[in-house]
């Protein structure tokens, strides 16, 4: 039995980093509370393996 190498060597290059994602995140928050601030907010998630957060 061989051993598994975690993490894997074939991993594959970050293109968006986690400081872009997290601002852009925060960018589409203010956003959407502006454009639904005094309206009730339904969120549908349809990609498989989506989470709210």
């Amino acid at each position: 039995m061989s051993e598994t190498e975690f993490p894997p060597s074939n991993t594959l290059p970050v293109l968006i980093d986690s400081d872009r994602i997290r601002k852009r995140v925060e960018e589409l928050g203010r956003k959407i509370s502006e454009d639904y601030k005094n309206q009730p907010l339904v969120l549908l998630v349809v990609l498989k393996g989506s989470f709210l957060f």
